[in-house]
């Protein structure tokens, strides 16, 4: 059985902030488990077909209850966006641009999935695919199952102001470097590919979008935050980590913030 990754269920120090702030504005609406599929470039380098999203659901009810078309929004209309609720061997998609459920049986979803990014070409193989400790049941399931050609990941929060069309995407991590007397984020270049591709060829644009990695220094309780999408060009020095077997990069162009005026130019 696939268990859905449930918002706390990793250590989040914005979780409690960004709940108060919920109350507070209700106009607000905060997405925590959307899930970004890539086909391998080498299989399909069509940015137009290449991707999917899915909205993974806790429980039946949300699956057929949650309206996700405002998603519609923000992602490029030609990525197909899919509700997803896993229950005993059983998966159920909700397609919503084509508002279409379809229910299978876990063995097939691969070719299902594969085929919707169009990247089922060739013959299919199963390959081993190396998962980390701590990745949800979701993400484990696509990455061992679709034939080693299905990447995906998540964003850790969506933040939407739906009054006045503005969008953050965040990336919390609990860490910090001191390099230089200068505090310092890094992150694996796996992960910053992927993130790169999602502001590059999956949003729409069509309202005010911010990407933030934030990074918290629990020593000094300062928070950090980095632009994806204005630093996305920069060139950044990069080392291998043994600890995580792969190479990171160092950011060492962080802005301090107060968490609580993160959101201010949008109230």
């Amino acid at each position: 059985m696939v268990k859905p990754e449930i918002f706390g269920s990793r250590k989040s120090i914005l979780k409690d902030y960004l709940e108060n702030i919920k109350k507070a504005y209700p106009d607000i609406e905060i997405i925590n488990r959307i899930w970004f599929g890539t086909c391998l470039y080498k299989y399909n380098p069509d940015k137009k077909t290449r991707y999917i999203i899915f909205y993974e659901c806790c429980d039946e009810n949300e699956f057929n209850v949650k309206d996700i078309n405002f998603l519609q929004e923000i992602f490029n209309p030609y990525i197909p966006i899919l509700k997803v609720y896993i229950k005993g061997d059983l998966f159920n998609f909700f397609d919503i641009q084509k508002e279409k459920t379809i229910t299978l049986e876990s063995k097939y979803v691969p070719r299902f999935i594969l085929s919707k990014i169009k990247c089922d070409k060739r013959k299919l193989q199963m390959a081993i695919t190396e998962t980390k400790n701590g990745v949800s049941d979701l993400s484990k399931f696509f990455r061992e199952k679709c034939f080693g050609r299905l990447g995906i990941s998540d964003i850790d929060l969506i933040v939407i102001f739906k009054n006045n069309n503005k969008v953050f995407f965040i990336e919390e991590k609990l860490y910090t470097k001191i390099i230089n007397n200068k505090y310092t984020g890094d992150i694996g270049l796996g992960q910053l590919l992927s993130l790169k591709e999602i502001v590059n060829d999956v949003l729409s644009y069509k309202q005010k979008i911010y990407f933030f990695i934030l990074f918290y220094d629990e020593k000094s309780s300062k928070w950090f935050k980095w632009d994806l999408i204005k630093n996305k060009e920069k060139k950044y020095a990069k080392y291998y980590s043994k600890q995580y077997k792969e190479h990171r990069f160092l950011f060492n162009d962080l802005e301090e913030i107060e968490i609580n005026n993160l959101f201010n130019d949008t109230y």
